[in-house]
């Protein structure tokens, strides 16, 4: 699998002086941007580059990077420094959001067949479902302020489900 090549700045936002605007400095380039955080761009031909979410302490940022459909969740310090690949699936890893104390990371994936949303360390390890893989998707992640519950959107249909 191809991998995402490593950048100077992933994305950063600032409330510029005069107009109190939102800009994003993605690729060595400035360009206004939208105030949708999740707000994908695209720093080469081929990669993408989504959805990315500072740490509660503010020195890392956890988003989703690859070729789609094969996005993988990625962190780097919040500056786009040593950036590193949590996941390394064939498949779409995608929507992070960090624990509330920093030390992991909550993600929808596909690796089932059917999106679930699945937890791993900000460190890589410790993957585990969070949701259980079902007829249903399960994404879009958000984790209550201590940590203890998770809400997300579930949607499909139970076609052809006996009861």
């Amino acid at each position: 699998m191809r991998r995402p090549r490593p950048f100077a700045v992933l994305a950063t936002a600032w409330l510029t002086a005069a107009g109190g605007g939102v800009v994003s400095a993605v690729g060595g380039q400035d360009r206004p941007c939208r105030s949708d955080p999740h707000q994908a761009a695209r720093v080469s031909e081929d990669t993408l580059y989504t959805e990315p979410i500072f740490s509660p302490d503010g020195r890392s940022i956890a988003y989703a990077a690859g070729l789609w459909p094969a996005l993988d969740i990625w962190i780097a310090g919040a500056d786009g420094s040593r950036a590193r690949a949590l996941t390394d699936d064939p498949v779409n890893a995608y929507q992070p959001r960090w624990s509330a104390d920093g030390t992991g990371v909550v993600f929808a994936s596909n690796r089932s067949g059917k999106y679930q949303v699945l937890s791993i360390g900000a460190d890589g390890s410790n993957l585990r479902a969070v949701t259980p893989a079902s007829e249903f998707d399960d994404d879009e992640p958000d984790l209550s302020a201590d940590g203890e519950r998770v809400v997300i959107d579930r949607t499909g249909t139970a076609i052809g489900r006996s009861t």
